[in-house]
């Protein structure tokens, strides 16, 4: 039964090993996020449910091999503060750039990015938590 046993696992480490790339590289799309790395600091007026000053400071940086860029932002406006992540990244299957967003105050984003030229467009839905005012 060792044997057995022993001559399975070999057996599966083996195909494991040919099924695995050497060495994975990020899909060329993802460099169109390239622009985006490094910080900002952002400052102006909102003008949502009424005008407001607003200072808001974002860092990017590549993360997990380059496959994904991390996005960390603190948005000061007539609220609470904010602190958000944002994971920026490309599906090769649907060939579609890709955004999932969570804030400290525990809304939630998810977006699809497209290039054009040189203008960034985000479609998508946010989940708010029932208690915010709006």
């Amino acid at each position: 039964m060792r044997r057995t046993v022993t001559a399975i696992l070999l057996m599966y480490a083996a195909a494991s090993a040919q099924g695995q790339s050497s060495n994975p590289t990020p899909p060329p799309e993802l460099k169109r996020w390239n622009v985006w790395t490094g910080g900002r600091a952002l400052s102006g007026i909102a003008k949502d449910r009424s005008e407001y000053k607003v200072d808001w400071y974002l860092h990017e940086h590549w993360i997990l091999g380059g496959f994904f860029m991390q996005v960390d932002q603190t948005w000061k406006g007539d609220g609470p503060e904010l602190h958000s992540l944002e994971i920026l990244s490309y599906d090769p299957v649907r060939k579609i750039h890709t955004i999932s967003g969570f804030s400290s105050d525990g809304s939630t984003w998810s977006l699809t990015a497209t290039f054009h030229n040189a203008m960034l467009i985000e479609n998508g839905a946010t989940s708010r938590r029932p208690t915010e005012r709006r």
